[in-house]
C-alpha cells in the first residue's frame, strides 16, 4: 500500500508509541484523520498485535471547515469531503481481512465527546460490546491549548496505566508547557519527546 499523506513529522515516534501498546486492551484513536497517514502508522503497528481483534477509531469533520492551525489563527484548510473519501477508501482497504477493525466518525471532537462519553458500541462475533477504554490516543486536530486540554481531560480517565497520548506539533503553534502541565496533573509522564511530537504515558 502507498504511504498516505501527512502534514507534520516524527511519525516514527508515533509508531513506537503504537508498538508499545499494541497488545494492550482498549481502543486506539486519532483525532484529526485528514489524509490518513497518522492512522496508517498506528494501524501498521496494530497488525503486529498478538490480540485477535484490535479496534482503531478516527474522527474528523472534513467539510473544508475553518481550522485553528495555530493558537488564535484560523485558516480555511482544504480538508474537504474528497480528501475524506480518499483516506477512508485506503484505510478500509488496508484493514480488510486483518485483525484490525477500523471505525470512522464524521464528527468534530465536541460532537464525538457528547455522543460517546459512555463508550463506543462495537458489534462483533454476534454481540455488542460498549468500549470506553483507550490504549493509544493521537491528538492532531485544533492546535490550541484549550482544545488540546479538553481532549486530554476527556481521554485521561478512560485510559489505564501504560496507555499513551501522542500530541502533534508541540512546538511553534501553542504553549506546550500549559498542555504538559495538564497532562502531568492527569497522571501522565513523558514517554518520548521530539521537536514535532510528544508522547506521554499514563502512570
Amino acid at each position: 500500500m502507498i504511504r498516505l499523506g501527512t502534514d507534520s513529522g516524527e511519525y516514527d515516534l508515533l509508531s513506537r508509541a503504537a508498538a508499545s501498546v499494541m497488545n494492550m486492551d482498549g481502543l486506539s484513536i486519532e483525532i484529526g484523520l485528514r489524509e490518513g497517514g497518522g492512522s496508517q502508522y498506528m494501524i501498521e503497528q496494530l497488525f503486529e498485535s498478538t490480540m485477535p481483534d484490535k479496534i482503531h477509531v478516527a474522527i474528523d469533520p472534513y467539510g473544508s471547515l475553518p481550522y485553528e492551525w495555530q493558537e488564535g489563527k484560523i485558516a480555511g484548510w482544504i480538508y474537504d469531503d474528497r480528501m475524506r473519501n480518499q483516506a477512508l477508501s485506503s484505510l478500509y482497504g488496508m484493514t480488510s481481512g486483518t485483525n484490525v477493525n477500523f471505525i470512522f466518525f464524521n464528527l468534530t471532537d465536541d460532537q464525538f465527546f457528547k455522543r460517546f462519553s459512555d463508550g463506543i458500541p462495537v458489534f462483533t462475533k454476534g454481540k455488542e460490546i460498549l468500549m470506553n477504554e483507550y490504549s493509544l490516543v493521537h491528538l492532531d486536530a485544533v492546535h490550541s491549548v484549550a482544545a488540546i486540554n479538553k481532549q486530554v481531560d476527556f481521554f485521561a480517565p478512560r485510559m489505564k496505566q501504560n496507555a499513551i497520548v501522542v500530541i502533534d506539533d508541540i512546538t511553534e503553534y501553542y504553549d506546550t508547557s500549559k498542555v504538559e502541565e495538564n497532562l502531568f496533573k492527569n497522571g501522565f509522564k513523558i514517554f518520548e519527546k521530539g521537536t514535532k511530537k510528544g508522547a506521554y504515558v499514563k502512570e
